[in-house]
């Protein structure tokens, strides 16, 4: 039986709403040279049910997966369960409440062929809601960095501490399988929030990528979603944070050649992040005044305590200035801008 080139994991939970329509996408798609795992994540609504029914109509493309006692673990522990069944040489990884552009598979694909040198190739996206009270980016999101072959430490950089940070998703992704899983695959450690950019700062330290200049994915944005929940409880700066002090540990166990050249770079957004959380602690005006200044000692306390050599540099004060403002104790009293987010 021959073995298809791409897998495509499509990991869920209660996605009743949308994952037909993200399945449609997948089944639209110019290249079809695919399977797909269906792996839920523990679902109690109607999607389990959606799920086998694809896979009882295709079975020879579909197939559906679920943890032992279908158990709810995690979209990191999701995708490495479609990470050790897949069969293809290439694997993309698309939420359930998204859609791909019909071309996406046949270009990246393409791209993968073409340079076996890369890891992985991603490209652009659009935001799209139904709910007009969210806050979308409008267009498509630029690329930020040149299209092309880049090798490290380019998209590392501008990912970390780049102007206006990067726009993506694993959904724009095509991975080379192998690398993927050399690099470790997703760190259960994170569950549901900040696995995406754990995996894309572990392959943007070590290995070259392609940077594909068009749009790919529809990106949506709606209230059930977990990003737009944490970001609505003012979440969205500490779990940045979180990922930064696992990168940072992570980069210091490189080869030496790695470090030398990543270890600045990802102090520098370390840093940031550090009194990214602090300013959000500031700002948080569903706590009381007293309860905002115990988390801000608490996270001064970590930063002095945990990172003394972020301390020492140079640009300590500037970077302060910069992330936190002339006066902190002014923006105590002042409120988020619900319109904006500032990193993905």
């Amino acid at each position: 039986m021959k073995l298809p080139r791409v897998t495509v994991v499509i990991a869920f939970l209660n996605g009743e709403t949308f994952l037909e329509e993200a399945i449609a996408s997948v089944f639209s798609q110019t290249w079809q040279d695919w399977e797909l795992l269906l792996v839920d994540d523990g679902s109690t609504d109607r999607s389990t049910a959606i799920a086998r029914d694809f896979e009882g109509r295709f079975p020879e493309r579909v197939k559906y997966l679920d943890h032992p006692l279908h158990a709810n673990r995690g979209t990191s522990a999701s995708r490495n369960l479609g990470i050790s069944d897949a069969r293809g040489e290439y694997i993309a990884f698309i939420d359930h409440d998204d859609i791909w552009v019909v071309s996406k598979l046949e270009h990246q694909v393409a791209i993968l062929d073409r340079y076996p040198e890369i890891a992985m190739t991603f490209g652009r996206l659009k935001f799209f809601t139904d709910e007009p009270d969210l806050p979308i980016h409008e267009g498509v999101a630029p690329l930020r960095v040149p299209s092309g072959v880049l090798h490290p430490p380019v998209v590392l950089t501008q990912s970390l501490v780049g102007d206006a940070g990067m726009l993506w998703t694993s959904g724009t992704i095509l991975f080379r399988k192998r690398i993927l899983i050399a690099a470790g695959s997703f760190e259960t450690d994170f569950p549901d929030m900040g696995e995406d950019a754990i995996v894309w700062l572990k392959i943007n330290l070590h290995f070259p990528v392609y940077a594909h200049d068009e749009c790919l994915l529809l990106y949506r944005r709606h209230s059930r979603a977990s990003g737009i929940r944490d970001w609505r409880k003012g979440r969205i700066a500490a779990g940045w944070a979180t990922v930064m002090r696992w990168i940072y540990q992570y980069t210091q166990q490189q080869p030496a050649a790695v470090q030398q050249w990543a270890i600045p770079i990802v102090q520098e957004a370390l840093f940031r992040s550090l009194l990214g959380e602090i300013r959000s602690i500031l700002r948080n005006q569903s706590s009381s005044f007293l309860k905002r200044y115990k988390c801000l000692a608490r996270a001064c306390v970590s930063l002095v305590w945990c990172y003394p050599e972020l301390i020492n540099k140079n640009s300590c004060m500037q970077l302060i200035k910069k992330q936190l403002g002339s006066s902190v104790v002014l923006q105590c009293c002042t409120h988020d801008n619900p319109r904006t987010i500032k990193r993905h």
